[in-house]
């Protein structure tokens, strides 16, 4: 039984972000995870609910939310699941944590942890996110300062382009249109491969914070909510309207959803060449601005992340980090700026080997 809803914001793969609704269950600090038993799976599903998004209204041709599956199919996809996207582990002080590439939309036989994620979870002390979705004074930040306090309405042409890519993937235009520009464009991008089965409610993120809850371990959280909007937000409104009005033009023509498609399958397929290589075939970094704002989004966030990172370790923790796959990637990405710290950095997944 549902105890609550109440609303956060869980980071995208470009480092953006999305408000969504969280549905805490109550038994779910009870559940264990017992790997490949039925337990283990009903409690792993359980924790599909932390990312949920806003119920849209029934509507011919939208998608089924994500539901939980029959005792058989939960049976067949726990039996088949693989080890997905990128694994480290990081060794320092004689003891070894970890460092996970996420993504934050899914689809559901993706979702299902293969044996070396649960054996690396269950190996250490604690899991650290970039955000701890079960804070209260976090999810109080986000649901503040993600809104649009400006009391200047979009250009109606914007609007009116907002409202058509919100009715194609069936949300409601009024659950978004209270945000700044920027995210209602990250709230359409991170839905709009929907009705081919990517969703949020499957993100990796998402199971990972089941996945601690379950069995009894800390969530640390590496940033705070305030300094995480604050370097994801446009720089001014006019920027803000400039990203929306580029972002719709992305939806409309194809290319978002093309981008999306090949950064999940890369993440699925455990893809390191295509996913290291994103620069190059993301259309995101052509000029000065747009590298600068990858900067800001990513390099600028990691140095901090690897701080807290290695605070954590060397207080005798051992510790899962689980943040987007394209915080790993490059001379600063967490495994590099972790063997700068004097760690040993191994690849865990077989497929990622060079």
């Amino acid at each position: 039984m549902l105890s609550k809803s109440i609303r956060v914001v869980l980071p995208l793969p470009l480092g953006k972000t999305v408000i969504v609704v969280i549905d805490f269950v109550n038994s779910f600090a009870k559940c264990l995870c017992y790997y490949l038993s039925m337990k283990f799976i009903r409690c792993f599903l359980l924790a599909l609910t932390f990312a949920l998004l806003t119920a849209a209204h029934a509507q011919d041709g939208c998608p089924p939310e994500p539901t939980l599956p029959a005792p058989a199919e939960l049976a067949a996809l726990q039996k088949s699941a693989k080890d997905r996207g990128f694994l480290w582990r990081i060794t320092k002080y004689g003891r070894a944590s970890y460092l996970y590439g996420t993504i934050h939309v899914s689809k559901l036989e993706w979702a299902f942890p293969g044996p070396q994620l649960v054996k690396a979870v269950l190996q250490t002390d604690a899991v650290a996110l970039e955000l701890n979705p079960t804070d209260p004074d976090t999810l109080r930040v986000l649901g503040q300062d993600m809104q649009d306090t400006s009391a200047q309405p979009l250009p109606a042409a914007l609007q009116a382009r907002v409202a058509r890519q919100a009715q194609a993937i069936c949300v409601p235009e009024a659950n978004i249109k209270t945000l700044r520009p920027e995210f209602q464009l990250v709230t359409l991008s991170v839905l709009v491969m929907k009705k081919q089965g990517i969703h949020p409610g499957y993100g990796a993120d998402a199971v990972i914070a089941g996945m601690a809850n379950s069995s009894k371990r800390t969530i640390e959280a590496l940033e705070t909510a305030a300094d995480q909007v604050k370097a994801l937000q446009a720089g001014s409104r006019a920027d803000a309207l400039a990203m929306l009005d580029e972002g719709l033009a992305q939806l409309e023509n194809g290319t978002a959803q093309t981008l999306l498609a090949k950064l999940a399958q890369a993440w699925a397929d455990s893809d390191y060449d295509t996913i290291s290589s994103y620069a190059t075939w993301c259309n995101c970094m052509n000029t000065d601005k747009e590298r600068a704002e990858m900067r800001r989004m990513l390099d600028d966030r990691n140095v901090p992340m690897a701080q807290r990172i290695d605070a954590l370790h060397t207080q005798g923790l051992t510790i899962f980090t689980a943040v987007g796959t394209l915080h790993m990637i490059g001379p600063m990405g967490l495994p590099a700026l972790m063997q700068q710290r004097g760690y040993v950095v191994e690849k865990v997944f077989k497929i990622l080997l060079l």
